[in-house]
């Protein structure tokens, strides 16, 4: 029995470890995005000066 219960706790917590690396690259996805926008948008201002 306890044997069975190690095994569905490590599942949980290998499914919380992936949802939490999934959620950190969807963050780090949108700040580069984010990033490049800012990025785009003042070499765009720039070249209009």
């Amino acid at each position: 029995m306890a044997t069975m219960r190690d095994g569905l706790k490590a599942n949980r917590e290998a499914a919380e470890e992936a949802k939490a690396k999934q959620i950190d690259e969807a963050l780090t996805d949108a700040a580069e995005s984010k990033a490049t926008d800012a990025d785009e948008e003042y070499y765009k201002h720039e070249e209009e000066l």
